[in-house]
């Protein structure tokens, strides 16, 4: 599925909108680029769907989701096998982080 590793989930996505600790941490100890990240229809729907959301942050959002592969849920369901990437999740430490290029 096009080197996707992670799947990332809601809470992940907004941690990297809003650079939370957990999130920024786990970015800079792990091995992950934008490019190995898929999110799914659901997480999609989660963070536009929000009832109060401003023409500026749907923007900012979809500019961050633009940098990651769509994967809609049939896929999901029939192929994905990585780790769902949460900001509590944990994985081997490593060095580098692309997901702010």
């Amino acid at each position: 599925m096009n080197g996707i590793k992670f799947l990332l989930d809601t809470n992940f996505v907004l941690g990297l909108l809003k650079a939370t600790p957990e999130v920024v941490e786990k970015v800079s100890q792990m091995d992950i680029l934008a490019s190995s990240c898929g999110y799914s229809s659901v997480t999609r729907m989660e963070l536009l769907g929000y009832p109060n959301i401003t023409s500026h942050e749907e923007r900012l959002i979809a500019d961050r989701l633009s940098k990651f592969t769509y994967l809609p849920v049939t896929i999901l369901s029939k192929r994905f096998s990585s780790p769902l990437l949460t900001p509590n999740s944990t994985g081997p430490p490593c060095y580098g982080a692309g997901l702010w290029n």
